[in-house]
């Protein structure tokens, strides 16, 4: 399905690059060794702040436990094969 999805955006829609946040260890595995993906940050998002509209601010993910969130980049122009 990732192959599939990235093909669409590269194909159809011209994009050149995709950005996806994972938090399984097997997509991460996927995105970074067989697509060829640079991880580029890591967020925490036990520290995320939302501000909402009339109610300041929102912490939604304040007891997420599973650790930190990769941003890998993907360069779909690339030679990926699975």
């Amino acid at each position: 399905m990732n192959m599939a999805m990235c093909d669409y955006a590269r194909n159809t829609k011209g994009f050149q690059y995709a950005l996806v946040q994972i938090t399984n260890q097997v997509t991460r595995h996927i995105f970074v060794n067989k697509m060829k993906g640079k991880e580029v940050t890591t967020i925490d998002p036990t520290v995320w702040l939302w501000k909402k509209k009339d109610d300041g601010l929102f912490c939604p993910y304040k007891d997420y436990t599973h650790g930190l969130i990769p941003n890998i980049l993907i360069d779909l122009n690339a030679d990926n094969e699975i």
